[in-house]
């Protein structure tokens, strides 16, 4: 395909979704990430569309914060679907038992965990509008706790002293949680300040963090980290992660899982 063509194509799949993430541009286009990346600055400075956090808008596409929250939201889901679900199917079958009180953050990889959770008698603590809705379809099986404080319109989060105080307040079996990026050195980071603050409340009352990390986030480093290395007692990715930084996880005595289909 001529570059032209390429761009045209860019142009109208902005023109005719809502948005379109950079995952979809690469899949679509048969291209690299960093050839999509050069083309959206192209077309941004030509005015033929609008770049967003992950992705492209019309350039006649009138936009809110809340509704960049929400493209980011929509993006991030789209983006290592398959990795994201053998992590949460991984951990739901493997690492949650009977009779358990555990705490899943509201972020996408700890999201898919609930459609496979099917131990008896659970416990779940949360900060997600989204995950409170999904794990109601398991209900009168498992009791739910919802966080409440500061809705965050466009994440589905509630954050906030009164989020935090909450998850200070309970002592939990286990904490599932993610976040943006991890290395071994600055642990693993997220750029929402007040999800971070919230996270690790949720650690502070885990007497076990275990952290859900595709492995196209191994080595990305986001505003500030939630949690350094030291505290996370498992973590799981998939076979995207490189080898030498999964290896320098484990030296720091992490328990690091890596599955596959």
């Amino acid at each position: 395909m001529l570059k032209e063509q390429r761009l045209n194509q860019i142009v109208e799949m902005a023109n005719r979704e809502q948005g379109v993430s950079i995952h979809e541009l690469v899949a679509a286009l048969d291209v690299v990430e960093m050839t999509i990346r050069r083309d959206l600055s192209l077309l941004e400075k030509e005015g033929r569309v609008r770049r967003v956090r992950g992705g492209a808008i019309s350039a006649q596409q009138q936009i809110t914060n809340n509704k960049l929250a929400e493209l980011d939201l929509a993006f991030r889901r789209k983006k290592a679907v398959k990795e994201k679900i053998l992590i949460a199917r991984y951990a739901a079958e493997h690492l949650v038992d009977d009779n358990e009180i555990i705490t899943l953050e509201s972020g996408t990889t700890v999201a898919n965990m609930i459609p496979f959770l099917t131990q008896k008698n659970l416990t779940i603590l949360t900060n997600g509008l989204k995950t409170t809705l999904e794990a109601t379809t398991h209900l009168p099986g498992l009791t739910l706790m919802n966080c409440g404080g500061i809705f965050q319109d466009g994440l589905f989060t509630f954050v906030g002293p009164q989020a935090e105080a909450f998850f200070d307040g309970f002592r939990t079996d286990k904490l599932f949680v993610s976040g943006t990026g991890i290395d071994p050195a600055d642990g693993f980071t997220d750029p929402n300040i007040l999800e971070i603050q919230v996270k690790q409340a949720m650690a502070h009352g885990a007497r076990q963090v275990i952290v859900l990390m595709d492995g196209s986030k191994f080595g990305r480093r986001s505003l500030t980290p939630i949690l350094p290395v030291q505290e996370i007692d498992i973590l799981i990715t998939d076979t995207n992660a490189p080898a030498e930084m999964v290896e320098s996880l484990r030296e720091k005595h992490i328990d690091v899982i890596v599955v596959s289909e």
